[in-house]
């Protein structure tokens, strides 16, 4: 994934180093990547929903995505946005359960769950009338499908090896529907090459990355 990403950042670049008429683009190309806010969230859900769960710790992959849209009129675009992220969770869980001769006892169990998120949206971006050709100020929205993974691994808080899992499973989750508002800013520091930043939610809260027009 990670070089297929650097594969796509060469040719954004490559395809925008020659200067062009800034009245006579169609389309543009943008690559992102956003903070992982949906870590800190997950832990918290469990935190106050699974009251037995004990030493909880998170984290994720952020965001990064890439997205393509046709420049239709000089403060209306619409196009197609695509991005992904992963999050994990790792937790004890209190477990009870009987030995051969049916005496019950309890111990630790260790919970590693492993969420991950891609979203497919078809989106439109408007620009301010405050806006000139080389600084932009924007709201855009998108709407599409979510898709939800998680992998769940249950084991006893001896076990070392893989195979001593209790309990793997692989499933889908969540609503399939992926929505994004946002609000940001776009400049061109070259006619066809420029950075950007926007704030919003529906998935990172705050997203930067490079844009081109061409």
């Amino acid at each position: 994934m990670k070089n297929k990403l650097i594969l796509i950042f060469l040719v954004f670049i490559s395809l925008n180093l020659s200067a062009q008429d800034s009245t006579s683009f169609k389309r543009r190309l943008e690559f992102y990547i956003g903070g992982n806010n949906e870590d800190v969230a997950y832990t918290y859900y469990i935190d106050k929903n699974l009251k037995e769960a004990s030493f909880i710790t998170g984290g994720g992959m952020n965001f990064i995505g890439i997205r393509f849209d046709f420049i239709k009129r000089k403060n209306f675009q619409f196009g197609f946005d695509l991005m992904y992220n992963r999050v994990w969770a790792n937790y004890f869980l209190p477990y009870q359960t009987v030995n051969s001769e049916n005496i019950p006892y309890e111990f630790l169990m260790a919970v590693e769950e492993r969420f991950y998120r891609t979203r497919l949206m078809a989106r439109v971006n408007y620009n301010l009338p405050i806006s000139t050709d080389k600084f932009q100020v924007y709201f855009s929205g998108a709407l599409g499908y979510l898709h939800s993974r998680v992998n769940v691994i249950l084991s006893p808080l001896d076990a070392i090896k893989p195979e001593e899992a209790l309990s793997k499973g692989s499933f889908l989750f969540e609503s399939p529907v992926a929505f994004k508002l946002n609000a940001g800013m776009r400049y061109y520091f070259k006619p066809k090459i420029g950075v950007f930043m926007e704030f919003g939610f529906g998935g990172a809260l705050a997203t930067t990355g490079l844009t081109s027009r061409f």
